[in-house]
């Protein structure tokens, strides 16, 4: 018997796993890093699925020892630090050669980023297609595999909306996106002539340890060529 239990699951923990295991002689507990409840179906790592195929092909304890390496190498959640309620207190991210230094310019550069981040961590969470930003705006998705957010507005800080296109490929790990940024007001009411509005395009890892985030553009008439620790 394969016991797979998720570190983080708060529903059937491991320990509850582990007890389990000893009811049944012969049973063997595989945890698996930085996962939750579900392990094994739809697993975009590929290692909880791995040990279960490789289980399920020849159930043994050897299956078992030889597959289950990955388990302990599963990165780690990327959490949100804290939600901000003003663009211009994200920290800027870090201009390359050519790009702007302005300060909110690469401030709008992160809080695009971190806009772009919170709907990809609702959707998987919660299995949301549609909804409203956290200050405002709305966005809809489609497809699972590879996932289609289309942005209106969506604010999650105050004072800046972001809308067009955000693409993820789960099983790859891959986001890309397209969108422009607008300074609002705290209602959501446009400014004109803000150095928070232009259009920005970048893409990142969603699992990699220590993922960088590139995003490009320009805000305000001035060009952006960046790179943030990916959120």
């Amino acid at each position: 018997m394969l016991v797979l239990s998720g570190e983080l699951d708060s529903i059937t923990t491991p320990a509850e796993g582990a007890i389990v295991t000893r009811q049944w002689p012969g049973a063997h507990q595989v945890v698996v890093a930085n996962s939750f409840h579900v392990t094994a179906d739809a697993d975009s790592d590929g290692c909880a699925v791995r040990i279960l195929r490789a289980f399920v092909a020849m159930p043994t304890a050897a299956s078992i020892a030889g597959s289950r390496s990955c388990a302990a190498a599963v990165p780690p959640v990327r959490a949100t630090s804290t939600f901000r309620d003003r663009n211009a207190d994200a920290p800027p991210a870090r201009a390359l050669a050519g790009s702007t230094t302005s300060r909110l310019r690469l401030s709008t550069v992160r809080t695009t980023a971190e806009t772009i981040a919170d709907l990809l961590d609702r959707w998987y969470q919660t299995a949301e297609v549609d909804g409203v930003g956290l200050r405002g705006g709305r966005w809809v998705s489609s497809g699972d595999g590879l996932v289609v957010f289309s942005l209106n507005r969506v604010r999650l800080v105050g004072d800046l909306a972001v809308s067009g296109t955000v693409v993820w490929d789960r099983y790859s790990h891959r986001v890309s996106f397209s969108v422009t940024t607008l300074a609002t007001t705290g209602h959501g009411t446009t400014v004109r002539g803000s150095a928070a509005s232009g259009r920005l395009s970048g893409t990142w890892d969603t699992r990699a340890r220590g993922a960088l985030a590139t995003v490009s553009g320009s805000l305000g008439g001035r060009a952006v060529d960046s790179v943030l620790t990916a959120p």
